[in-house]
């Protein structure tokens, strides 16, 4: 029986359709990169998000404190809520404890003329946050140091640096004996180390959400009237 051959398709026929599928699966994975990218920093925005930025900045600068610290802390301890109270009793933003607002007061203006729940106000509870970041970094220079101060108090840190099981040099703890404040400190760096990175955007990102709720609330305005 007779056959007849096929012509076979050349190698050089074959060359711009491998080209331009190559083409095609390189854009495809480019596009799903920058998605990804953009779907990863709108979350970690949203996770992260900055409030308060106004008192936040007026009082680190005020009290020579780094602000992407401030915020770190104000994230850790209430996320942001004003009106966030520990079982312990700690208050507001940053929660200071009603002893410590005293002796900030005492430290700072010489008399305590503020009441504990003043705490809950956004404006005040940040500044004495701030004074007490001031006080801490003052005394240990040492960020991380400073933060383990924050959560376990400054005369549990002395003992811990004064100890050369936990501290070398009497400055940077090596080791925190307690669990809850190691892990505060670990992630209060991390947040304050993302803020550094993410601000800019994190407060532009929270000034289009204020710009909205503005428009939103003139609008309800409008048609009430």
């Amino acid at each position: 029986m007779n056959t007849q051959n096929k012509p076979q398709q050349k190698k050089s026929d074959m060359f711009p359709f491998f080209v331009l599928t190559s083409l095609v699966i390189i854009a495809l994975l480019i596009i799903a990169i920058v998605t990804l990218s953009k779907s990863e920093h709108k979350f970690g925005n949203a996770v992260n998000g900055v409030k308060y930025t106004d008192y936040v900045y007026r009082y680190a600068e005020e009290f020579d404190i780094d602000p992407n610290l401030v915020f770190a802390i104000i994230k850790n301890e209430s996320n942001f809520d004003p009106d966030a109270e520990s079982p312990v009793g700690a208050k507001g933003l940053m929660q200071i404890m009603p002893e410590t607002f005293s002796w900030l007061q005492n430290y700072k203006d010489g008399k305590v003329t503020l009441d504990e729940d003043d705490l809950f106000e956004p404006d005040i509870n940040i500044k004495y946050g701030c004074i007490f970041l001031e006080f801490l970094t003052k005394k240990y220079q040492v960020t991380s140091t400073v933060v383990a101060a924050y959560n376990a108090g400054f005369g549990i840190v002395d003992t811990w640096l004064s100890n050369t099981d936990y501290s070398s040099d009497g400055e940077t703890l090596s080791y925190i004996p307690y669990s809850e404040t190691a892990v505060y400190v670990d992630r209060v760096m991390n947040s304050k180390h993302y803020y550094e990175n993410n601000l800019t955007s994190l407060s532009q990102d929270n000034s289009n959400d204020d710009e909205k709720n503005e428009n939103s609330e003139n609008n309800e305005d409008t048609e009430d009237n």
